[in-house]
C-alpha cells in the first residue's frame, strides 16, 4: 500500500487519473480501511494470547473475512482500472521509472 501510495497513485493523479479524482481518493480511503481492519485484527489477537475466549476468536474470524473481502474487491479495481489506466496513459519512460522505483523498495 505504502508503494502505490508513493509511487503509483501519484502517477495515476499526474496522468489525469479518470477526471474526478474519485478513483484516486477511493484507493487510499481502502487503503487507510485496510489498515484499521489489520490494527484491529492485531488488538483482537493480542488480547486472544494472553486470554483465549471463544467469541472474540470468532469475532477474529469475523474480522479476517471482512478484510479478505475488502482485500479482493480492493485488488479487483487496481487490475480492473487503476493497473490498465497506467499502462495505457504513461509513456515508455514513466513506466519503467515507476518499475524501478517499486523494484527498489
Amino acid at each position: 500500500m505504502e508503494d502505490e501510495e508513493h509511487f503509483v497513485i501519484p502517477l495515476y493523479q499526474q496522468l489525469g487519473g479518470d477526471g474526478t479524482d474519485a478513483p484516486a481518493k477511493l484507493f487510499l480511503g481502502e487503503h487507510a480501511k485496510l489498515r484499521e481492519f489489520m490494527a484491529r485484527i492485531g488488538a483482537v489477537t493480542a488480547a486472544l494470547a494472553t486470554q483465549p475466549d471463544d467469541r472474540e476468536l470468532l469475532k477474529l474470524f469475523d474480522l479476517e473475512a471482512s478484510y479478505k473481502n475488502l482485500l479482493l474487491h480492493h485488488d479487483l479495481r487496481e487490475r480492473n482500472a487503476l493497473y490498465p489506466r497506467l499502462l495505457t496513459r504513461s509513456s515508455r519512460e514513466q513506466g519503467t521509472a515507476l518499475a524501478a522505483a517499486l523494484r527498489s523498495c
